[in-house]
């Protein structure tokens, strides 16, 4: 009688081989899909990231000691030296090192030193972020970007933007932040989904120029040098 019991819960091979194949025909199915939407979780996250960067360079303008003083930081944002002194951030306590570091490039292979949190606000150089910071920009240049991610281990390159795109999400797209808050993702050329705006819209690349100055290459002054 256990014997027949045994044989009865017991499974053969072919039943065994028919679970193993739909497992891995439902592995294959996800698999993909799951990649997909951690890379959008990591954009999410980047874009958050900057949000907070934002949010410090505009309370730093409203600081009422001082009534002359920009609507952003004129000058580098974090990070010291003798020469240039301290960030205008470096004191800001909202903030803290890893914000400064997009979740999606901090995975880049062969990145070297680049995209690594640094030890601390003062002490960070232009290798302990992955976002742009643009200095001079205005109260009154609203439609204008002031952050945006970096192109992965380069610099972007603001004469040919839409060209020099999106290194630091393998090459698909990246966020900016504009003066006046609002945030967005926006697809590299070389993206084949195109789910949302293309570089090639003029309004998005002009958007990455200096106010009345078109092509201008925009120098990163989020971090200061490391001497």
């Amino acid at each position: 009688m256990n014997q027949i019991r045994r044989r009865i819960q017991s499974f053969t091979l072919v039943e065994l081989l028919v679970v193993v194949a739909i497992i891995a025909l439902l592995a294959a199915l996800l698999l993909p899909n799951l990649g997909k939407v951690r890379e959008n979780a990591r954009r999410v996250n980047c874009l958050s990231n900057m949000n907070g960067i934002y949010k410090a360079c505009a309370a730093w303008g409203l600081d009422p000691r001082d009534q002359f003083r920009a609507a952003f930081p004129g000058s580098y944002l974090v990070g010291s030296n003798a020469t240039i002194g301290i960030g205008a951030l470096v004191k800001d306590k909202s903030l803290g090192p890893g914000i400064f570091i997009c979740p999606t490039a901090a995975g880049i292979r062969d990145k070297g030193t680049m995209h690594t949190v640094g030890e601390s606000l003062d002490k960070m150089t232009t290798n302990n972020t992955s976002y742009h910071y643009i200095a001079g920009r205005q109260d009154v240049d609203g439609n204008y970007v002031l952050l945006c991610d970096m192109n992965g281990i380069r610099a972007v390159d603001f004469t040919d933007v839409k060209n020099n795109w999106g290194g630091n999400h393998s090459g698909d797209g990246g966020n900016f932040v504009r003066c006046s808050g609002s945030g967005m993702w926006v697809d590299s050329v070389s993206n084949k989904d195109m789910t949302t705006n293309n570089m090639s819209v003029p309004y998005i690349t002009n958007a990455f120029n200096l106010r009345g100055e078109s092509g201008n290459l925009c120098s990163n002054m989020i971090a200061v040098p490391a001497t």
